[in-house]
């Protein structure tokens, strides 16, 4: 279970290095070029925030033991299935926004004007970010219902 928690760097990591690869006009270029990425790196957001919830606690792993992990075992026994979708969700919440005003600020840098279809844009690219997040749920819901 550990070990699927462990694919965030690697997501995080193949998104931003591909994002790095291909040059703004490779973008325009090839329109559709963006969603498959925004879908990628709403999975290793998702990843990521199920980690660290199970790191800090909020989202205690069988093998967690006392203190914090052990008051949120109390608070959810059995373990409830839309607990690490919360945690999907708000992750990729607060990370989605912040990763359009990069890819903004990096358009207006390099001099890219503001395509005409960006605001129809920017929604694909939430809903795909929703959409890779609620992949890695999926993954990690499975995953672990299989281990249990």
């Amino acid at each position: 279970m550990r070990t699927l928690l462990f694919i965030w760097p690697l997501m995080l990591f193949a998104t931003f290095g591909l994002h790095v690869v291909f040059s703004p006009q490779v973008y325009i270029d090839i329109w559709w070029l963006d969603i498959p990425m925004h879908f990628a790196g709403g999975m290793g957001v998702g990843f990521f925030g199920l980690w660290l919830a199970a790191w800090v606690g909020l989202m205690p792993l069988a093998t967690s033991k006392g203190g914090f992990a052990e008051r949120m075992r109390r608070a959810f026994p059995r373990e409830e299935w839309w607990w690490p979708l919360v945690i999907v969700l708000g992750a990729i919440a607060y990370v989605g926004p912040w990763w359009e005003q990069l890819e903004t600020f990096f358009l207006a840098y390099v001099g890219v004007p503001i395509p005409e279809r960006y605001i129809a844009d920017t929604l694909i690219d939430y809903m795909m970010d929703a959409l890779g997040a609620m992949s890695a749920w999926a993954a990690f819901y499975f995953a672990r219902t299989r281990v249990q």
